[in-house]
């Protein structure tokens, strides 16, 4: 188990302290990007308070995740398509290199057969 970090945060105002195995400097960049957030959210509607502000950045975070999740699934699941239809290929590529070399034999046989060049 590796050591925590203790990071002093000041996300809308409220100052907090952060225990993470991330690095400090990870730590206060999220922190930095969801006072930001929160800022911004003030900023266009400066009637919101603080709390009202935090619950709207989570809510746009939270859509991000899902929405970016859900991108990572459909990546995956064309990556696995891809990879199966590379393997498919690659064996249809082998049979067909197969078949040619047993053509070539094939011809070479009836060349010397009937004595063709």
């Amino acid at each position: 188990m590796s050591l925590k970090n203790r990071v002093k945060l000041k996300i809308g105002g409220t100052e907090l302290v952060v225990l993470s195995e991330e690095s400090e400097e990870y730590v206060i960049e999220i922190g930095q990007e969801v006072d930001r957030r929160i800022s911004s959210h003030l900023t266009v509607n400066p009637h919101l308070s603080v709390t009202t502000a935090a619950l709207l950045t989570a809510l746009d975070l939270c859509d991000e995740y899902r929405k970016s999740t859900a991108a990572q699934d459909n990546l995956r699941a064309q990556m696995k398509n891809y990879l199966e239809d590379s393997a498919r290929l690659k064996i249809e590529a082998d049979e067909a290199q197969r078949q040619i070399e047993m053509l070539k034999k094939e011809l070479r046989d009836l060349r010397q057969r009937f004595n063709v060049r």
